[in-house]
């Protein structure tokens, strides 16, 4: 694992990797995150800047050539240069059993945690929230409690984007007066000494 600097270190490594290498490559598509690199490049080309990048004295870089899965998102490859994705999932990760004692908003912030995921990676939504559903249905959660944290999620994203700034607003006067009053009661209790 490392040390707590090993992760601000390595992105600094990769970013003067970056500058120094990658931007003279200029690749049509080039998107890294943290040391998994996903580009594209024409099929009758060399790979340059995989020649470019194992130039380095020290790092050593592999390649996956037409890769199905990058990160989290599963790539399926349309006839043409079209592309579908989908969420990758490890079979074997299920979530907390609905009988466990983990707080409810814990339980539903999994779910939304899912349709999060989902509305942002996959390319077909409706099939994802089925998945969604067979997966907390086998931890067995109600049915109708998943259909509830599913229909806010969706009513949420609906909402325009005014309504959504308003409500961060109303929420950091909120934290504000919570904040005035702690640290006021605060100032008391200290005076008291």
């Amino acid at each position: 694992m490392g040390g707590p600097l090993s992760v601000i270190l390595s992105d600094i490594c990769m970013t003067k990797i970056e500058n120094s290498l990658v931007v003279s490559s200029n690749p049509s598509f080039y998107y890294r995150y943290v040391d998994d690199i996903i580009t594209r490049r024409r099929r009758d080309k060399f790979d340059e800047l995989f020649k470019t990048l194992n130039k380095h004295k020290k790092l050593r870089f592999t390649c996956e050539v037409q890769p199905t899965k990058f990160l989290d998102t599963n790539m399926i490859k349309l006839p043409g240069n079209s592309f579908e994705t989908t969420v990758h999932r490890k079979t074997t990760k299920l979530p907390a059993h609905w009988t466990s004692k983990a707080p409810l908003k814990y339980k539903s912030n999994a779910i939304n945690s899912d349709l999060s995921q989902a509305s942002k990676i996959s390319s077909h939504f409706e099939t994802e929230k089925t998945i969604i559903t067979n997966k907390f249905t086998r931890a067995d959660y109600p049915k109708l409690f998943i259909r509830s944290v599913i229909k806010r999620f969706e009513d949420k994203q609906r909402l325009p984007p005014q309504t959504i700034k308003l409500n961060q607003q109303k929420q950091q006067r909120i934290k504000y007066t919570l904040t005035y009053h702690i640290v006021s009661r605060m100032k008391n209790f200290q005076n008291t000494f």
